[in-house]
């Protein structure tokens, strides 16, 4: 049998996999996880690494993914930087991370390859852009060749190229740009060119061609990166985020990046609740050994180091919110990077110093994210979904809504509208669509978003934003494009567009803080539904397989589908007016009745 012939294993045949026999398995750095562990598996001799190699407890450095240089577009952008705006959109849309804009001082040029320096030019936009010079850089090694940077153009500036042709001319040129210094620190972040001068801690995904996920999250990591904590459920944004030995999530030259952790469907988001409120109480315990330090005597310090703890003390005690300053930054990260080389240096002067140098990463605050797709959060996770956003706590949860399953299939989940077919609803899907974001608002406590970046970056920017200040629970629901959806991504651009214009995705606000100044709550972005609903549903494969196998069928669903959006898009319209206060608690209670 098979215990007995692993009885007869030799026991010297075991050494190798014995825990005590390892030894340096903590990696210096992803460049040696990389060649130790990442290069082995892609030449497909994973199978032949000992147990030893690995570090005990699971645990990987972020960045390997840049280490891959998979070469696998046909086709790549290449940049005319004489009709380039510096608009940046092609940043944000781009999947991969694969196109950047770069900021150079004169300095940095001259010592550039030459190509390099012949497209670059001025940096334009007033301010610290005055002092640098400015380039659109693309690896063509990491580029996926989606199109999407081309599309989004507002200038028709970049234009598809052979890849070994932009191989050879760019690759020195990425790796130049890759090494210059990060000066995300001077741009502002709160607009959707200066988000894009900050460092993407998600680059080079294993994510599909034109994925509709990736942009969201890489801009989530675009505004809180340093300090983000990620809580990932299982689903496509689980496998391009984290394949062994691939890891797309990065760090900073700080060494600062996301902490990233994936659990099951169904208790990701009580998973990430514990992260945050396991944060909460080692930061009241920071706060009493603040307080008892300040407090006590024989502790000596410096007249600066005492106002910044006086004044973290004060932040705490007051619960103030965590205020962003001019650039987006947080008050509270801000202290944090103050306070951490004056502690370094005071420390050895008492132990109740040495103990706050000790905790010193507690000082900022962290931004918890709880992520994943709509097979999580309408379906699986919904449960635990739902406990988190009554719990008032201050976390945000991202729902990657691409309308199904598409992790394992394409099967049909409470997200897929009325009339598409899916895997379990081949002849297309009898019930409407959970209304996830409305069914939040009834709280009347949740921060509310409805976003898809690839239509309004500004508006999803400013949502992320809210988002994170909001002092409790807040849900931002993304429309995500799919392949799985049944149309070429490379045209989910204007695809999305029509979804919005149709009244079919509508982009919204709600912030329940506005009400204490007598405003509005609720903030219609997608302002006038304009667009052809069944333009849409025709180009989708979802929608027009149901039509061609059963015409009269899919006109009934469709028709459902497009009295649901229909009221849909009415409510919204009187929830946006100004005169709220009674109606829209009105309305929002209204859904009990199955209003809507």
């Amino acid at each position: 049998t098979e215990w007995a012939a692993g009885d007869k294993v030799p026991k010297a045949g075991l050494k190798k996999f014995a825990p005590a026999a390892r030894k340096d398995n903590v990696f210096a750095d992803a460049e040696s996880f990389a060649r130790r562990i990442q290069t082995p598996c892609n030449d497909l001799d994973g199978n032949d690494l000992p147990v030893s190699t690995f570090q005990a407890g699971g645990r990987v450095p972020l960045g390997t993914s840049q280490y891959e240089k998979r070469g696998i577009a046909i086709n790549v952008p290449r940049v005319d930087m004489d009709k380039c705006t510096q608009c940046n959109k092609c940043s944000l849309i781009c999947p991969h991370a694969a196109v950047r804009p770069f900021l150079m001082s004169q300095r940095e040029l001259e010592g550039a390859p030459a190509t390099f320096r012949d497209g670059s030019r001025a940096a334009i936009g007033g301010g610290v852009l005055d002092n640098y010079h400015y380039r659109i850089q693309v690896s063509p090694l990491d580029c996926t060749g989606c199109e999407l940077c081309v599309r989004i153009c507002p200038a028709d500036a970049l234009k598809l190229e052979d890849a070994g042709k932009a191989i050879e001319a760019e690759k020195a040129n990425w790796e130049y740009a890759f090494s210059l210094p990060d000066r995300s620190d001077e741009i502002d972040k709160t607009t959707v060119k200066g988000s894009q001068f900050q460092k993407p801690y998600l680059e080079f995904s294993g994510a599909c061609e034109g994925c509709g996920e990736t942009p969201h999250v890489k801009l989530m990591t675009q505004l809180f990166g340093e300090r983000l904590v990620i809580a990932n459920a299982t689903g496509c944004s689980s496998i391009w985020g984290a394949s062994n030995p691939s890891f797309p999530y990065t760090v900073n030259a700080k060494g600062e990046g996301p902490a990233w952790a994936n659990s099951l469907f169904e208790d990701n988001a009580e998973f990430g609740l514990g992260m945050r409120r396991a944060f909460q109480q080692r930061r009241d315990f920071l706060t009493l050994q603040v307080e008892d330090a300040l407090g006590d005597g024989t502790v000596s310090m410096s007249e600066k180091l005492r106002k910044l703890l006086a004044q973290f003390l004060f932040m705490r005690k007051e619960n103030q919110h965590d205020l962003l300053l001019p650039r987006g930054r947080s008050v509270y990260h801000q202290v944090m990077e103050k306070l951490e080389p004056l502690l370094k240096e005071e420390s050895t002067g008492h132990a109740k110093l040495q103990k706050l140098f000790d905790l010193r990463d507690q000082f900022g605050r962290i931004s918890f994210w709880v992520v994943g797709g709509d097979g999580w959060a309408y379906d699986i996770g919904y449960g635990g979904l739902d406990h988190v956003i009554a719990s008032e706590e201050h976390i945000n949860i991202l729902v990657l809504d691409t309308e199904m399953y598409s992790n394992t299939g394409g099967q049909a989940s409470k997200a897929t509208p009325a009339g598409a077919m899916a895997k379990f609803a081949e002849s297309g899907k009898q019930t409407a669509k959970k209304d996830l974001c409305r069914l939040a608002m009834t709280y009347k406590t949740v921060y509310v978003a409805s976003i898809c970046v690839h239509v309004n970056p500004q508006q999803a920017v400013r949502a992320m934003l809210e988002a994170d200040a909001y002092p409790g629970p807040s849900l931002i629901v993304a429309y995500c494009p799919c392949i799985s959806q049944g149309y070429p991504l490379a045209e989910s651009i204007q695809h999305c567009q029509l979804a919005v214009d149709s009244g079919y995705w509508p982009l919204f606000r709600y912030n329940p803080d506005l009400v204490a100044s007598g405003n509005n709550p609720f903030q219609l972005d997608s302002k006038k539904v304009k667009g052809d609903l069944f333009k849409l549903l025709a180009q989708e494969n979802r929608f027009a397989a149901v039509m061609r196998r059963d015409p009269k069928h899919a006109q009934e669903l469709d028709d459902k589908l497009k009295r649901s959006v229909m009221q849909s898009n009415q409510l919204m319209q009187v929830m946006d007016k100004e005169d709220l206060e009674g109606q829209f608690h009105k309305l929002v209670e209204g859904l009990s009745d199955g209003g809507g």
